[in-house]
């Protein structure tokens, strides 16, 4: 998930004391786009023609509601995600990913102009309790992959002849991938295709040892 600001943190105590959903990432980032359409209209009103207020929406570059908005090629620049190591019922902020200095212990600004502390991050539980890095893997990894999505953005995946996957791009994948390209050693693995059935289904699978996990997913 990306750095929650301290903004975020306001608007959703005062959320959780009036309603009991709580607030959607893509209402935050809905938000935040508001806001930028908002003072891009302020700074050059609207125009008859939309490109000069497009253009002025594009140079957008404030502290929103989810963290540094800015624009780049008509997308938003993440200021980077923050890892987190699941641990029974428990969350471990272990690092930070960001797409210019990939996985670190510690976040920069934009501008590399503001380090931030390292101070509360922890080390990586892993099966077992262990906090030793493992240094190799001899089992072949079975992930679960869900087939048959709509938004093939996120994932797409093919059949193989013996019912495995034998292709699978998107998204979910290329995060699989680049952190599979990160660890020091090598780990073998084969896609596993779940069509039917819900994700806490597929999650069972994990926990009957059916599979080894599914991370993914969309």
């Amino acid at each position: 998930m990306s750095q929650p600001s301290r903004r975020l943190h306001y608007f959703t105590n005062r959320w959780n004391k009036k309603f009991t959903r709580k607030v959607q990432v893509l209402s935050i980032w809905a938000y935040d786009i508001i806001w930028a359409l908002a003072e891009s209209i302020e700074r050059v009103g609207v125009p008859q023609n939309g490109t000069l207020l497009l253009n002025e929406i594009l140079k957008s570059k404030f502290k929103g509601m989810g963290g540094e908005f800015r624009l780049t090629e008509r997308n938003l620049i993440s200021n980077g995600y923050e890892i987190v190591n699941a641990v029974d019922h428990e969350e471990r902020k272990v690092g930070y990913w960001t797409l210019s200095k990939g996985i670190t212990r510690t976040l920069c600004t934009f501008n590399d102009d503001a380090l931030r502390s390292a101070i509360g991050m922890e080390d990586v539980n892993w099966p077992g309790g262990s906090t030793v890095v493992p240094t190799s893997h001899c089992k072949k990894l079975r992930t679960g992959v869900r087939i048959g999505l709509t938004f093939t953005y996120f994932l797409h995946a093919d059949y193989g002849d013996k019912n495995n996957v034998t292709n699978a791009t998107g998204f979910c994948v290329d995060v699989f991938n680049a952190f599979l390209q990160v660890l020091p050693y090598e780990v073998p693995y084969e896609f596993v295709p779940y069509a039917h059935g819900s994700y806490d289904k597929l999650i069972e699978k994990v926990y009957n040892k059916v599979l080894d996990e599914s991370s993914i997913t969309s």
